[in-house]
């Protein structure tokens, strides 16, 4: 029951975000699809990360996995980066060069993100931190309104408003749980 509960609470979730995204002006089937192979590929990422922190036989710390991880990562992005950006990487890597400490930093911050998440499907799930990353996007919206004045339109407001209200359901039965079940023994 509680998995059929979380099922449709993410389907509400979803629901929400196709309400908000047809209410854009350069909504594109293309870039819909593409939303949608990246969810399928980070729910993916994120389920085998939970069953290898929380089911391995042998304990492996998040800065361990990323150890492992990245370069398989990193083989995979260059392919898509050097399809669409390659032939603009003459002027970024000169544009890196002559001022590097904010590649640097996104660097550093980029490690930090990844690390922290990895400790969130640790601690918790997988599906906890799909959920966190819609909440992350809720609030870059909300953040984008108050500091670049955007506009948001009343569909966009019912389609994040359907997202919260999945959130929210999503977090009813998780929130009920006997304190720490969740955490590894």
């Amino acid at each position: 029951k509680a998995y059929t509960t979380k099922g449709f609470a993410i389907l509400v979730i979803c629901l929400g975000a196709l309400v908000a995204g047809m209410g854009e002006v350069s909504f594109s089937y293309v870039g819909f699809f593409i939303l949608v192979s990246d969810m399928i590929c980070f729910t993916t990422s994120q389920a085998l990360t939970q069953r290898l922190l929380q089911q391995s036989s042998v304990p492996i710390s998040s800065v361990d996995l990323l150890y492992y991880v990245t370069p398989g990562t990193l083989s995979v992005m260059a392919v898509g980066i050097l399809i669409i950006d390659g032939p603009k990487m003459g002027s970024v890597v000169s544009t890196m060069l002559s001022d590097p400490f904010p590649f640097l930093a996104a660097t550093a911050l980029g490690a930090a993100c990844n690390v922290t998440a990895t400790e969130v499907v640790r601690l918790t799930s997988a599906l906890i931190r799909s959920v966190l990353a819609q909440l992350k996007t809720i609030l870059l919206v909300i953040a984008s309104v108050f500091i670049n004045g955007d506009i948001v339109t009343g569909q966009h407001c019912f389609g994040y408003s359907i997202c919260i209200a999945g959130m929210l359901w999503y977090a009813h039965p998780t929130a009920h749980k006997p304190r720490g079940s969740s955490l590894p023994k």
